[in-house]
């Protein structure tokens, strides 16, 4: 009871939202987060319609990045990390923050630069 209550005293803010961009990636989205949040990170898991709606809500909770999964090819492709709170005072180490806690196998992401194997 003790714990509960430290808990509602100080609620912890989600610094971040996983948001499928299809129903069937949902589990896969779940995961995420929750190796996200095993790390110590609250995140935030909006549920409910288009992946659009979710942002919306996420954007609206406050959280700081939007971390959208969508079907790929390779798992370097399937994630797009968005900032969308300008009050951050780190932008660029906060998104390390956030690349950091991701499990295999998107421990990395693709980007312009990316040479094809």
């Amino acid at each position: 009871i003790e714990r509960l209550a430290m808990l509602a005293e100080s609620p912890m803010l989600a610094s971040s939202a996983v948001i499928p961009d299809a129903v069937e990636l949902e589990g896969e989205a779940e995961r995420i987060a929750a190796a996200v949040r095993a790390t110590g990170m609250a995140v935030y898991s909006p549920y409910g319609s288009s992946a659009k709606r979710r942002a919306e809500r996420a954007r609206k909770a406050g959280v700081t990045a939007l971390l959208y999964l969508r079907e790929a090819d390779r798992p370097d492709r399937a994630l797009n990390l968005t900032h969308v709170d300008e009050s951050t005072p780190d932008k660029l180490e906060f998104l390390q923050d956030v690349l950091s806690r991701l499990p295999e196998p998107y421990t990395q992401l693709g980007g312009d630069n990316h040479r094809p194997d």
